[in-house]
């Protein structure tokens, strides 16, 4: 069995994959909190050898990750190499006073750097920038910081892709191509949330288990050197048996890249269809259109809000409308929390009219 597990399954050590499948039947909220997600071997082969053949034709390192003069553990050297495949959380309980500023463009010294929540020197003006408190980005940030720190060296990153073209990360993307030389990222996709299929019609499966889409960031700083960044992007749709064979049989030296030109105010790394850019840029902007904005229509806590049978919700509301009944057993009983916009209790509404149908 152990002969044939790293065949059948692409990943070669089968601890790890135990223990994966284990927490997702003993704990997947724990698992996603962190991040265990065994890291397919095609995806850390490719990483690998191209962080290898990167210092080999990049920065004189005749014997790549194996020279004396590679270190892949945080250190002030020009041949730093941070490489890993972070957890994407948009909740973050790392919530730091430390990363916080560093995502900010403030160090602990008091001194300025590299801000995340600006392009341009201007603030985003998002009224909701939570996804830059993802723990990727963070990763990311940390990583761009002591690089930066070294004076050169490669950050190699497997990740949530929505850095790519989300409007939002604009800032993130800006600083990163000022921070580096050279810009390699290879977009996976397999985004089941976009539904994305690949273009010709067909299939397109995510490497991991996951329904977010994800890429291969590969961020290079040549020592003497500054950005901003030559950007560099390709694309890998297919089944994942497909995307497995391709990332075996290529790395960073003969994947076919397209170059890209990143322009404000999106920075975008991702290709698009440019021909219409011009016709696009003079159409009326929706801000101008809709002067007032809000977030839009979301549902919430949908297992207790929407029922099948009239009696099923019926019964909720009788439930809420029972002063006998405290908040925390309704909590317990329909597997409700207390949220900044929402709470159990007071329940202003069907309380009050409860206590005014018996003279209260």
């Amino acid at each position: 069995m152990l002969t044939d597990f790293g065949r059948r399954t692409r990943q070669e050590d089968p601890i790890v994959h135990f223990y994966e499948t284990f927490l997702a039947a003993y704990g997947p909220k724990l698992r996603e909190a962190r991040g265990v997600y065994y890291t397919p071997e095609p995806v850390v082969s490719y990483i690998a050898r191209s962080v290898d053949a990167l210092l080999k034709t990049r920065f004189n390192c005749p014997q790549g990750l194996a020279d004396s003069s590679t270190i892949t553990i945080p250190n002030y050297d020009p041949s730093l190499t941070v490489k890993g495949n972070p957890p994407y959380s948009g909740h973050s309980a790392n919530k730091s006073d430390w990363i916080e500023g560093l995502l900010k463009g403030k160090l602990p010294d008091g001194s300025k750097t590299d801000n995340y929540y600006e392009v341009d020197s201007k603030p985003l003006g998002e009224r909701n920038p939570k996804y830059l408190q993802d723990d990727y980005v963070k990763f990311i940030r940390f990583g761009q910081w002591r690089i930066e720190r070294s004076g050169g060296g490669i950050l190699a990153f497997i990740t949530n892709h929505g850095y790519l073209d989300n409007p939002t990360f604009r800032g993130m993307r800006q600083s990163l191509m000022q921070t580096f030389t050279d810009i390699y990222i290879l977009d996976l996709h397999g985004n089941a949330k976009k539904r994305e299929t690949a273009p010709d019609g067909c299939k397109d499966d995510n490497v991991f288990d996951i329904q977010q889409g994800v890429a291969i960031g590969i961020f290079v700083k040549q020592p003497g050197k500054s950005g901003p960044a030559k950007v560099y992007h390709a694309d890998l749709w297919g089944t994942r048996a497909q995307k497995y064979e391709q990332l075996f049989e290529q790395d960073v030296i003969i994947t076919e890249w397209q170059q890209l030109t990143p322009q404000p105010p999106f920075y975008l790394f991702a290709s698009q269809n440019v021909d219409l850019q011009a016709e696009y840029a003079g159409c009326w902007s929706s801000l101008d259109i809709f002067p007032l904005t809000t977030t839009g229509i979301k549902t919430h806590r949908d297992h207790f809000a929407v029922g099948f049978e009239e009696a099923e919700l019926l019964n909720r509301v009788i439930d809420f409308r029972n002063l006998q009944k405290s908040s925390e057993e309704l909590s317990a009983l329909y597997k409700l929390k207390n949220t900044r916009d929402w709470k159990i209790e007071p329940f202003p509404f069907l309380r009050q009219n409860s206590r005014m149908a018996h003279g209260d």
